[in-house]
């Protein structure tokens, strides 16, 4: 029986689309200018190559890019490389963890230099990870003092203090390739010791940065969400303090705040509203919960749905929050996805995405700037959907020829930029989608067919000046002059 992985997408899977975007039925047309507006990884403006972290490779590739967009930190691994945009030069490497980078993002103000937040842990979700704050100067370097220990020295140290014994002992040449795998045990074991001792210099907080938020600060970079204990209680319920909580801290104490509690499963999205007033919160447990966020109380309730819920986004004038999830219909077997826009004053529904051809998992949002409508994306579709005129504006589709690559072509990430008048598209295989709302034209930056990743999450920034920044999961971040 044939089966499906990654590898094997990657290898058979060519990129093509089946439904473009477009506007009044007429879809979108190549953009022109000094290069195509279809080009292919190669073609790309400039790239930085990040540095090759070996065996220590996860599944995740992290990036942010700071708020005035001097800086770039990104990891595959746990070391985190920071990058001055401007002059493409490396800044600054950062080891904070022996654990695998899988979240980065920087407080989008601070009062001196930046603040970078990371998330570590040795597998993405499960039990609390470790959250680091750096403290960067302007130029990208950590003002904490954090000296490397010798890693290599003091293990060989080590070993050759012991090499007489054991050679006496049991008549083995200190040359034997025995000692091998102990160098390399104890190598590891000084890396973690090296790791933590940096960490002990460093402020921490343990949890998690919840998966399908854009960022877990406040616009003000004043406050900042943490969850806790976020475990799935699906395989047995815990004691009301072993449930999965929201914390709300000051990120200048890193002090407690409020402690959200109120949900009884895995939280998979909390966000701060764009005035800073209300939290919204989507689990596992099948409700929404809207918080307001100076008090730390419960305003409203939403659900049952009838099913786990998964992400949202609110409004950009914070009146209105999109949430999603699966949801139960009375007499209908089984959960279908539900996508629908609630008022957060009263906490009820005031547009639902009605079409039969949501079928999967939503949950990848983006508002346009100016409020009008959202970019919806479920599996391999888009809709530009108008929830006050409850009107699709336009569809979007990735052509889908064998329906065992589908899982893996789902779109992972959509953004309204340049003011709202582009919409950034990435998709499963990487390749990247550019659409002109005003102009009705777009951009495709393509992975070739067969290019393997070593990681994924692909991570998408638009900089001034029409560039857009991508970081791949080969390993490099490419810039696209538009």
């Amino acid at each position: 029986m044939r089966s499906m992985n990654r590898h094997t997408f990657l290898e058979e899977f060519e990129y093509d689309v089946e439904e473009d975007f477009g506007l009044d039925g007429l879809p979108a047309s190549w953009a022109s200018g000094e290069k195509s507006g279809h080009r292919f990884w190669g073609d790309e403006s400039s790239c930085i190559a990040l540095p090759d972290q070996g065996d220590s490779q996860p599944s995740s590739a992290a990036a942010a890019i700071s708020p005035d967009e001097a800086l770039l930190a990104s990891s595959i691994g746990n070391v985190i490389t920071i990058y001055n945009l401007r002059t493409r030069e490396k800044r600054a490497e950062l080891l904070g963890s022996f654990e695998k980078v899988w979240k980065l993002h920087f407080a989008p103000k601070h009062d001196q230099g930046f603040l970078l937040v990371s998330e570590s842990s040795q597998v993405q979700g499960g039990s609390d990870g470790l959250i680091v704050f750096w403290h960067l100067d302007e130029e990208g370097r950590c003002e904490q003092k954090l000296e490397p220990l010798p890693v290599a020295h003091l293990a060989n140290q080590a070993l050759n203090a012991i090499k007489p014994s054991i050679k006496s002992s049991h008549d083995v040449d200190s040359a034997s390739p025995l000692f091998d795998n102990a160098l390399q045990s104890l190598t590891e074991s000084l890396q973690r010791l090296d790791s933590d001792l940096r960490v002990n210099k460093l402020p921490t907080l343990k949890g998690h940065l919840t998966t399908f938020a854009p960022t877990p600060f406040d616009s003000a970079g004043k406050r900042m969400l943490v969850t806790t204990n976020n475990r799935t209680t699906q395989h047995g319920m815990r004691p009301l303090p072993e449930l999965p909580a929201i914390q709300v801290y000051d990120v200048s104490t890193r002090s407690p705040i409020h402690t959200l509690r109120g949900h009884e499963d895995a939280i998979m999205y909390a966000a701060f509203s764009p005035d800073g007033r209300t939290i919204a919160t989507a689990s596992w447990d099948k409700m929404f919960l809207l918080w307001d966020a100076e008090s730390g109380d419960c305003l409203h309730v939403i659900g049952p749905t009838g099913g786990q819920n998964w992400s949202g986004a609110w409004s950009p004038d914070s009146r209105h929050v999109l949430l999603s999830g699966m949801s139960r219909q009375e007499g209908v077997p089984g959960t279908k996805p539900t996508v629908a826009v609630y008022d957060r004053e009263t906490g009820q529904q005031v547009a639902k995405l009605e079409d039969e051809r949501l079928n999967d998992w939503a949950r990848r949002f983006s508002w346009c700037q100016n409020g009008d409508f959202v970019a919806v994306a479920s599996g391999v579709q888009v809709w530009i959907w108008d929830p006050f005129k409850n009107r699709v504006i336009c569809h979007f589709q990735i052509k889908i020829t064998d329906r065992m690559l589908k899982s893996f072509a789902t779109v992972s990430r959509v953004q309204w930029v340049d003011g709202g008048n582009k919409l950034v598209v990435v998709t499963g295989d990487e390749t990247v989608e550019i659409w002109d709302r005003v102009e009705n034209v777009r951009w495709r930056l393509q992975r070739p067919k067969g290019t393997q990743l070593s990681s994924s999450g692909s991570n998408a920034f638009w900089l001034k000046g029409i560039q857009l920044a991508v970081l791949n999961g080969d390993g490099n971040m490419r810039f696209w002059n538009l």
